[in-house]
């Protein structure tokens, strides 16, 4: 077993939601390099799957060949008459969002998944496909009958971007979209022939699918499975989330001694932090406190707006001695660069967040920055003091921000590793990634295009808590 590992395990002995452990081989990992590679990953594992395909993501986009790719190759392998099981899990807010298509009419996710998976009256054959909405209890009330569909999200949404094909498993931080199966970075790890990872990611998305609302042929939303709705029963609902997806969470896997030949470790971590699910985030904390004097601790997020509670553990860490840098998307690179209306400010409002926490921290900072692309990669790598090559990373939803862990679902992959070719691959992506960066320093602050006015402060007030 890594050191770096059997170090987070006796950190986390005691944590309150205490997650589950997997032995695998450093073969079965592979680190896509980019959007063409995941959307073809997506589409072959709909493919080939033979027993299950579980599909988690914040929306399905409905703007591109490239994503009909994903509708059809789910389309028909629930009509081709195997016995394949087929789940889709999205947020309910998101997915039900009006959005033109590219003939300009008015869609939405949700009407899409509906139009291709979901069996029509006239058919013969039975689909054995659901198709799970998840709303947060948070959104109730006036605000839930009032607010733009838009705004609806700004409470808490369904982030997890997870993927079962049969015994693999691939997790992202990147949605099923044109911008991500094209020019929107992330960060991609498929993990293959993994029964026990596979089977405890499938439980968890089938816990949360059976608190979500069902789709029905006609675009509508059934009734909860669970049978408790979570805007009419939100104590109801959270006890029986944490009775359920959080014993899910915390199962423990087969015991590592009967993995001899293993030289690589996964950790699937979940949050939910409305409802005081913290997995994530207690082991985030403990991979930062556990760094060495003397390593190095470099951390990736399209967002750079730190929880109070990493930026703790952070400032104590570079106190001790720990080499931490951050690689986050420059103003041109982040997703709402461009965008209409008071959403224009965000990436300058992010820009002040930036540089606030390069003074306090006074750490290494670099700026995604590349002709026509966007950046949306996140997760960390940990290099040991005197090595040049990461033993641990984590690939994910989580941003590392107020929103990661207080008010949208999350769930992350730690892989801890000692097979030097790995940590080499580990090392290779890290680097590519950084390619398209630059170390900032205090005069880019300065220019024209971060200075702040009184719309981008406050963008950044609300920033804070709710992006």
């Amino acid at each position: 077993m890594p050191t770096a590992l059997r170090r987070l395990e006796r950190a986390t002995r005691q944590a309150r939601w205490r997650a589950p452990t997997f032995a695998v081989r450093a073969e079965q990992v592979e680190l896509l390099d980019g959007p063409h590679a995941f959307q073809e990953a997506v589409v072959r594992g709909v493919k080939q799957a033979k027993a299950r395909v579980a599909v988690a993501s914040l929306y399905v986009g409905i703007e591109s060949t490239l994503v009909d790719e994903v509708y059809l190759a789910l389309e028909q392998r629930t009509k081709d008459g195997s016995k394949l099981d087929v789940a889709v899990l999205v947020d309910g807010w998101r997915a039900t969002r009006p959005t033109r298509d590219v003939d300009g009419r008015w869609t939405s996710t949700a009407r899409k998944l509906a139009e291709h998976l979901q069996p029509k009256p006239w058919e013969e054959k039975h689909r054995k496909v659901r198709v799970g909405l998840y709303q947060t209890p948070a959104m109730r009330g006036l605000a839930r009958k009032l607010l733009p569909p838009r705004y609806k999200e700004v409470v808490g949404v369904h982030h997890v971007k997870a993927f079962v094909f049969d015994d693999d498993v691939l997790i992202t931080g990147a949605n099923l979209s044109h911008d991500y199966f094209t020019a929107r970075q992330d960060r991609y790890l498929h993990l293959r022939n993994a029964k026990p990872v596979a089977d405890h990611m499938a439980k968890l998305l089938d816990a949360v699918m059976d608190l979500s609302y069902p789709l029905q042929a006609d675009g509508s939303l059934g009734n909860i499975p669970c049978g408790i709705d979570p805007h009419q029963q939100p104590k109801e609902f959270k006890n029986h989330f944490n009775d359920t997806v959080g014993a899910i969470a915390t199962a423990q896997g087969p015991a590592l001694e009967h993995a001899p030949d293993a030289d690589t470790y996964v950790i699937p971590t979940f949050q939910m932090g409305q409802f005081d699910l913290r997995q994530d985030e207690e082991y985030t904390k403990a991979v930062i406190s556990m760094a060495e004097p003397g390593s190095q601790l470099r951390l990736a997020s399209a967002y750079l707006n730190l929880a109070k509670s990493y930026e703790l553990c952070m400032a104590k860490a570079v106190q001790n001695g720990v080499d931490l840098s951050f690689l986050t998307a420059s103003p041109q690179a982040n997703g709402f660069f461009g965008a209409k209306g008071p959403a224009g400010y965000i990436p300058r409002a992010y820009s002040i967040l930036e540089e606030r926490l390069y003074q306090r921290l006074k750490c290494h900072i670099w700026e995604y920055s590349r002709p026509g692309w966007q950046f949306h990669g996140k997760g960390l790598w940990y290099i040991p003091p005197n090595q040049r090559t990461p033993v641990l990373t984590s690939i994910g939803s989580p941003n590392f921000g107020y929103r990661s862990i207080r008010r949208d679902m999350e769930c992350q992959l730690y892989l801890f590793t000692r097979n030097s070719n790995l940590r080499k691959t580990l090392h290779e992506e890290m680097e590519h990634l950084h390619q398209h960066a630059k170390a900032i320093d205090p005069t880019d602050f300065q220019h024209e295009g971060r200075r702040s006015g009184p719309m981008a402060r406050a963008a950044m007030n609300l920033i804070r808590h709710y992006l």
